[in-house]
């Protein structure tokens, strides 16, 4: 089971997964691993499954920055909690890349 302290990891492991299914099944790259149809849809069931969850997370990590000193962030950030989530999320892999 993954620790807490991992979500960081976990979170730039699986954009970085996105961004590798992105090129793969790119027609450029031949459709590499879409030989039936049948791959495609179960491609596109296991997408649906990342973006429901993908949901419950900035949902989860919106309310952890509901119950944390967040005064740094400009009020209308505190408003959309998934924003920030976002917004947080996006400047963490920025700066996780940098070094």
């Amino acid at each position: 089971m993954a620790r807490i302290s991992d979500a960081v990891d976990i979170a730039i492991e699986a954009a970085e997964k996105i961004r590798v299914l992105n090129l793969v099944t790119h027609p450029s790259s031949g459709w590499s691993g879409l030989d039936d149809p049948v791959d495609v849809y179960e491609g596109l069931g296991a997408l649906a499954a990342l973006a429901d969850r993908l949901q419950q997370n900035t949902n989860q990590l919106g309310r952890y920055l509901d119950g944390a000193s967040i005064t740094a962030l400009p009020e209308h950030f505190k408003i959309h909690r998934t924003t920030v989530s976002l917004h947080l999320l996006r400047q963490g892999v920025r700066d996780r890349r940098r070094t």
